[in-house]
């Protein structure tokens, strides 16, 4: 029995779609020779020297991933001291994502003598005044998304991506 048309197509839109969510976006600079043994993962603890993070948000909208400009995302860490004690949660929220929907926290800015950040997750933050204002779990935008793993730049800092989070134009999706 041979599928209709329009199921076949929406079977092909999905995959693409997912195919799309779970891509890795992370943004290279200029004339940099990125080669997969430059990427290692997360570690346990993370110091302040040269920590960056790095995302994208798009708005869907009629089945269709949109950039969305303007949209914030937040990083929670779990900090300690020196000695391994509890320093409370350390939480910093990015400036509003680009045209093409990119982010950026620079987590050096915020750097505290004998802190050690573990345990970091980003989430989406807010949105900006636009018809994309229902935030999805889409990556765990929703529940904090762990840092996947990260690059070192040319400045000897570390460039650590998530998953593109997504806000919904309706809730009817």
């Amino acid at each position: 029995m041979a599928l209709p048309s329009h199921r076949l197509a929406s079977g092909l839109a999905l995959i693409l779609f997912l195919g799309i969510v779970s891509a890795d976006y992370s943004v290279q600079p200029e004339g940099s020779n990125s080669s997969p043994d430059q990427y290692q993962q997360q570690p346990e603890e993370d110091d302040f020297g040269g920590f960056k993070v790095q995302g994208l948000i798009y708005c869907r909208k009629d089945g269709k991933l949109i950039p969305l400009r303007g949209a914030m995302a937040r990083i929670r860490c779990v900090a300690e001291d020196d000695d391994g004690n509890d320093a409370g949660d350390f939480s910093v929220v990015s400036g509003g994502s680009d045209h093409n929907g990119y982010f950026r926290i620079n987590m050096s800015k915020y750097a505290l003598e004998g802190i050690t950040l573990s345990r970091c997750r980003v989430h989406l933050e807010t949105h900006p005044p636009s018809i994309c204002r229902i935030p999805t779990n889409v990556n765990e935008g929703l529940t904090g998304a762990p840092l996947l793993q990260y690059r070192t730049l040319s400045d000897n800092s570390r460039l650590y991506s998530v998953s593109p989070f997504v806000y919904d134009a309706s809730p009817y999706y």
